[in-house]
């Protein structure tokens, strides 16, 4: 694991609510960098601002 943060794991059964708010560097919900082979699965997550992803990779 060299070099990497995080390798595999899991996500799950997450309830997120991203609010809106006036800090511009709102955005994604759960994002995932450099975490090879983790899984996400059976996470809520609800955006009440305009930024397109909810998970990113």
């Amino acid at each position: 694991m060299t070099n990497r943060p995080n390798m595999g794991g899991v996500i799950q059964s997450n309830l997120i609510l991203h609010s809106a708010n006036k800090y511009p560097n709102t955005d994604v919900g759960i994002i995932l960098v450099e975490s090879p082979n983790t899984k996400i699965l059976d996470n809520k997550i609800y955006l009440e601002h305009s930024y397109n992803n909810a998970i990113e990779y």
